[in-house]
């Protein structure tokens, strides 16, 4: 169990508020292997830090919901690897149309590999290192289930 002082738990805190998303209800998958950590410090409300694999991953505010961190990553495939990939998801996902924005919290997101003259691009999500959905330009969203 990790252990944090109140100072340290309010440090985390204001780092994942300043650069997570609002998921208020975020879905379990989002959560599922983080690690809980109450507020050190008793008082009438129950914020929460989570960690995952040792690292910041989100908070809950009692009473407002919570803030999910992006993973950000620089994963660079080639245009057949995207095309494999995305064939993949469309073969096995379902389409979704528009999806909730708790779906797209800690993905790792791939840009289509495109030329200057096509500044739209497909996206890639993965999760937990594999592909997870695919968000097709003006269309909406495969997700692998």
């Amino acid at each position: 169990m990790t252990t944090l002082t109140h100072d340290q738990f309010q440090d985390v805190s204001r780092y994942i508020l300043a650069h997570g998303y609002f998921t208020c209800f975020p879905g379990l998958d989002v959560l599922q292997g983080c690690e809980e950590i109450p507020d050190p410090e008793p008082s009438d409300y129950r914020d929460v830090l989570f960690l995952k694999d040792g690292w910041p991953f989100a908070v809950y505010e009692c009473g407002f919901g919570f803030r999910v961190l992006r993973v950000a990553a620089d994963i660079p495939l080639t245009r057949e690897q995207f095309d494999d990939v995305g064939m993949w998801l469309r073969d096995q996902g379902q389409f979704r149309g528009c999806v909730s924005l708790d779906r797209l919290c800690g993905c790792d997101v791939i840009d289509e590999p495109t030329g200057a003259d096509e500044p739209e691009t497909n996206k890639i999500y993965v999760r937990n290192g594999y592909p997870f959905m695919l968000e097709m330009y003006e269309t909406g969203f495969i997700v692998a289930d």
